[in-house]
């Protein structure tokens, strides 16, 4: 079971390259959730062909449907470990059933196996298809950086990890943490491994200074430079408020 969010990238067939988040779907790691899913733009749903819907599948449902995140591919995986055909169809068709009606209704099923990699050249042009149909992100020129991770490194500073969701981030930028107003400038900047002296709405991680500290308590949720607006800041309280009414079937708060 996912708890903390996972990280990583490939590249599709027609060499774009992508960055993967696995984020968890249980109500008790919501913020953790929130944390990686801003910069979504589809979804992979995954669910074992040889366990079948399971509780936290409609967990992940439900958050798809509240965010109104609508391009996605649902993923059969483990194929290997299913010798009857038969059953393989039934559980695509409790998977369709359990679609009806959720922004997934319409998305794509595909049998995969990570042991054979049966299935996986028809899973990458699948997604490429897909990103390439979607439309390109506003870009109003005001960088905002919601953080996903911060770690230190000694030697080398302060490393927060997040996506870009708008304007261009360069080396020397001095920053702002919000909500808690402490600034910072940036000494580095990576994507997918790979050292940038730019960013502009890309996945990526940079190094500040001076070094703050971060805890599970930080109030630390976003950077901006100063000069731009900042972004409001209840949004993530009120989707957090939203998702957790939700899962827990509770009157939504107005």
């Amino acid at each position: 079971m996912t708890i903390d969010l996972g990280f990583a990238w490939l590249t599709l067939p027609d060499g774009e390259e992508i960055g993967i988040v696995d984020v968890p779907g249980h109500r008790d790691f919501i913020e953790n959730m929130l944390a990686g899913i801003g910069g979504v733009d589809a979804a992979l749903l995954v669910i074992a062909a040889d366990e079948g819907v399971m509780p936290q599948t409609r967990e992940h449902l439900a958050i798809l449907d509240l965010l109104q995140i609508k391009q996605g591919i649902t993923v059969l995986t483990k194929i290997d470990l299913v010798e009857d055909s038969a059953w393989l169809d039934l559980v695509e068709t409790d998977v369709r059933t359990t679609l009806k009606g959720t922004v997934l209704q319409d998305a794509p099923i595909l049998r995969v196996s990570s042991l054979t990699r049966a299935g996986f050249p028809e899973l990458l042009q699948t997604l490429g298809n897909l990103l390439e149909k979607l439309p390109p992100r506003p870009d109003l020129g005001r960088p905002r950086l919601p953080i996903d991770r911060v770690f230190s490194i000694l030697g080398f500073g302060t490393v927060v990890t997040g996506t870009l969701s708008d304007g261009r981030l360069e080396v020397g930028d001095e920053l702002e943490i919000l909500p808690a107003g402490l600034h910072a400038r940036i000494r580095g900047l990576q994507t997918h491994k790979k050292r940038k002296r730019s960013l502009s709405q890309a996945a990526g991680s940079l190094s500040t200074s001076p070094e703050w500290m971060w805890s599970r308590s930080s109030a630390a949720k976003c950077l901006h430079i100063p000069a731009n607006t900042p972004p409001p800041s209840g949004w993530t309280c009120n989707s957090a408020c939203l998702l957790m009414s939700l899962l827990h079937c509770t009157t939504i708060p107005k």
